[in-house]
């Protein structure tokens, strides 16, 4: 029987391929396993737990001090020695990290086929996101089955005269595990956070924005300072570049909450109750307009601009003077903020991982 091994290192891998591993497991031909490499261990160990995944595998590959190289390289190196033992039919990964360009690496000089899940994402400047560009421009020549969420992410990867017949536009599997988490009516965002007044929810850890992440805070303080009604929420990654920043400029401030990272499940509830996001995440980028939620993102490049596109996103950058007068307006101007709720959802209908699954299934029937 076929084995597809599913290889997942951080919490947006796992929230998005738990629905190709559900879709692969209700084929009675094939088995699945589930590969951790430990990369974000702490909230990749929140993921799988929600979702109810024990690993088939785990390599908990992380060290102090590690460059990203080091990563790539220890993970190539345990991924090898186990499937030289036990070698799957084929690999799926998902995204743009380290785990998933090193999976990818790996299966290819094994000649283990490789169906990639969110393929074709790009902004075009290696720079930004970094590393996570060029990683993907790197996995696609090693992938066999190209999984664009979509129609924009096609035609990327046909510009780039990748196969037609191998790029399969299925959707984001991120809608599917979005739509299967259920609303929590007892979820209390935090003790000193006012249920009555309008939730700001804010993200912001790309390693690009670090240099940046002074004049975001200014900006938070200051959409504060002009909005008696709103509460500022900040789960704060746990990078220690990041957390210096926040604690130095955000500390105590009233109205607004630095929280300790969250499970994805209270993420999603918090998620839910946003009036307005403030990210530099891709993932919630995605995530968002499921929820018809306002969403400015940090960043002055964006390898999704499906969201942008259908008015339910709006690219922002890192100036404080810009973050703070596109906030006032969804914030004060109903006009403005319900206009970019009226947006049809460009991410898909909670099917991706089904349809993976299936394409999987037959290519290796095919033989």
């Amino acid at each position: 029987m076929p084995k597809v091994v599913i290889v997942s290192g951080t919490r947006p891998e796992v929230v998005k391929l738990t629905p190709v591993l559900q879709a692969l497991r209700n084929i009675p031909t094939l088995t699945a396993e589930w590969h951790s490499t430990g990369q974000h261990r702490e909230m990749l160990d929140q993921a799988e737990a929600v979702f109810g995944i024990t690993p088939d595998a785990d390599f908990d590959v992380m060290h102090p001090n590690q460059t990203p190289l080091d990563v790539v390289t220890r993970i190539s190196k345990e991924l090898e020695q186990h499937w030289s033992k036990d070698k799957p039919d084929f690999v799926v990964v998902q995204g743009d990290t380290a785990t998933t360009f090193a999976a990818a690496l790996t299966a290819f000089y094994m000649r283990i086929p490789v169906g990639h899940v969110e393929a074709g994402l790009r902004s075009y400047n290696p720079q930004e996101p970094f590393p996570e560009e060029a990683h993907r421009r790197m996995i696609g020549p090693l992938t066999t089955l190209h999984f664009p969420p979509t129609a924009m992410s096609q035609r990327n990867l046909v510009m780039e005269h990748f196969a037609p017949e191998d790029i399969h536009t299925v959707g984001n599997t991120v809608v599917d595990a979005l739509l299967s988490i259920p609303d929590d009516p007892e979820f209390v965002v935090g003790d000193n956070v006012d249920p009555n007044k309008r939730l700001i929810l804010v993200t912001a850890h790309r390693r690009e924005n670090h240099q940046q992440l002074t004049d975001i805070c200014k900006a938070l303080k200051q959409i504060r300072d002009a909005n008696d009604d709103v509460e500022i929420v900040f789960p704060v990654h746990l990078n220690p570049n990041v957390r210096k920043v926040t604690d130095a400029e955000l500390k105590d401030e009233e109205r607004i909450h630095l929280l300790d990272p969250m499970g994805y499940f209270d993420f999603v509830q918090l998620m839910r109750r946003a009036q307005l996001i403030l990210t530099d995440s891709g993932g919630i980028q995605e995530e968002a307009p499921t929820y018809k939620i306002p969403t400015l993102v940090l960043r002055r490049q964006t390898e999704r601009p499906e969201a942008v596109n259908a008015g339910m996103a709006r690219l922002v950058g890192t100036d404080t003077k810009t973050i703070v007068d596109n906030a006032n307006e969804l914030l004060q101007n109903a006009d403005s903020y319900d206009a970019m709720r009226k947006g049809e959802n460009p991410f898909g209908d909670g099917l991706s991982g089904q349809r993976i699954a299936e394409i999987i299934n037959d290519f290796l029937a095919k033989g």
